[in-house]
């Protein structure tokens, strides 16, 4: 087990028990958690996720392992890393936005200075083993179109 990884375990541990003495919701620290990792690795979410995405993930990432070893000139499918959001660039500011039916709460990343490069995506959360975790990232305000999807169209696009 890698030092990062002892971190952020105690770290989320920390931020659990700080938000319940608090009165924060879990859900909003799920995304406080979330947008901590922002620009970082994407190791970093896997105690964040659910165990099925994070298998969906280490499925994809094994194929797209695959495919870039049959083609290495070629850029894989998940040539960028992971998509944890709509668009690869790095916003100054990552915060949760309105919360929706269904688990569904809105994460929000603005660019200061230049308000039309913002844009807002959606985590779906559900409990699991009495933790709220992200079971998908939504891209968009609309939309079913997500990590999801993205990762089951690598494993069928390696077939």
């Amino acid at each position: 087990m890698s030092i990062r990884t002892v971190f952020l375990a105690l770290t989320m541990s920390t931020a659990a028990t700080f938000a319940f003495a608090h009165g924060r919701t879990p859900e909003a620290t799920l995304v406080e958690l979330f947008c901590a990792q922002h620009g970082s690795d994407q190791h970093g979410y896997g105690y964040l996720v659910t165990a099925s995405l994070l298998e969906l993930i280490d499925k994809a990432q094994a194929k797209n392992d695959e495919i870039q070893a049959a083609a290495p000139d070629e850029k894989p499918p998940l040539g960028d890393g992971i998509l944890f959001q709509s668009y690869p660039d790095m916003a100054p500011v990552c915060k949760q936005g309105a919360f929706g039916a269904d688990g569904i709460v809105e994460v929000q990343y603005e660019f200061p200075e230049t308000p039309d490069a913002n844009w807002t995506d959606r985590l779906k959360l559900v409990t699991e083993s009495g933790l709220v975790k992200i079971d998908d990232v939504l891209y968009g305000k609309e939309g079913v179109e997500g990590l999801r999807k993205v990762l089951d169209g690598v494993l069928k696009a390696a077939q």
